[in-house]
């Protein structure tokens, strides 16, 4: 039997977004001068990006319900981009770490 075990830096914020036809980002004042960013789609299909450019319904990396993705660097959490692939509303669990 195995055991998924998470082990950061001081969690120090969380928040959930819905995320739905238009692109969306982390709350600026939620992540501020976090190093960590652990994300989970909660529901639906998302496409996201670091680059600091939106992503589409056919662009972007594809994220599906209970999957995760930890981004690290101030950078590219601020500029980390997420859209519904589906056009239904999808909700994402994140939490930060320093």
């Amino acid at each position: 039997m195995t055991t998924d075990t998470y082990s950061f830096r001081n969690t120090y914020a969380f928040e959930s977004i819905t995320v739905g036809v238009t692109a969306k980002q982390l709350t600026a004042a939620t992540f501020e001068n976090s190093q960590e960013a652990l994300i989970t789609v909660a529901s639906n299909i998302v496409r996201w990006r670091t680059d600091g450019t939106d992503p589409t319904s056919g662009v972007g990396h594809v994220m599906t319900t209970d999957q995760s993705i930890l981004i690290k660097g101030g950078t590219d959490i601020s500029r980390f981009r997420v859209i519904s692939q589906t056009g239904a509303d999808a909700i994402l669990s994140i939490s930060y770490y320093k």
